[in-house]
């Protein structure tokens, strides 16, 4: 029971930082445009990738890799995979579920894009319950941070994805 009394406490206070104003979260320069949402959200599906992302653990700062295959509807709802491995031998890893060691893994993930501020928000569907918010700049890369907390492998990455592929329907 402590444990899941953990995560409402975790689940309430990224709930709060989220909450925050999207322009707050990244500062931008005064009459610049975020980006040009496609009308059609679908043409976001794809492979997106960002081979030099940051992550903040308590282990350490590193470099990841992380890959995210998402298939998004029409109207913004997303539903896809994420996936990380770790970017050189430096002795990094995380851990998956059950809490064994590992140097990369893959989740899925549910989430929406919003048209109005370019804003795209994913959760982690597993115990974990990572969230990721991110930006669709005017130059196609997503901005983005991803944060986990918790006990067992707490964290936080930035990083820029860019769009690999689209998926084939």
């Amino acid at each position: 029971m402590q444990k899941a009394a953990k995560l409402v406490a975790t689940a309430t206070m990224l709930t709060s930082i989220w909450s925050m104003p999207h322009t707050a979260v990244f500062a931008r320069q005064e009459g610049a445009a975020f980006c040009s949402a496609p009308a059609d959200l679908s043409s976001l599906s794809g492979v997106w990738s960002d081979k030099n992302a940051i992550i903040a653990a308590k282990y350490g700062a590193h470099r990841t890799q992380h890959f995210y295959r998402l298939e998004f509807n029409r109207d913004g709802t997303a539903k896809g995979l994420k996936s990380w491995r770790k970017y050189k031998s430096d002795g990094f890893h995380g851990f998956d579920v059950s809490g064994r060691k590992v140097y990369e893994d893959t989740e899925s993930v549910v989430g929406i894009f919003e048209q109005s501020d370019c804003s795209l928000v994913l959760v982690e569907t597993t115990l974990e319950a990572g969230i990721f918010k991110g930006t669709l700049l005017d130059d196609g890369r997503i901005r983005f941070t991803f944060v986990q907390a918790g006990e067992t492998d707490p964290m936080v990455v930035r990083g820029w994805l860019s769009k690999e592929s689209t998926l084939s329907r």
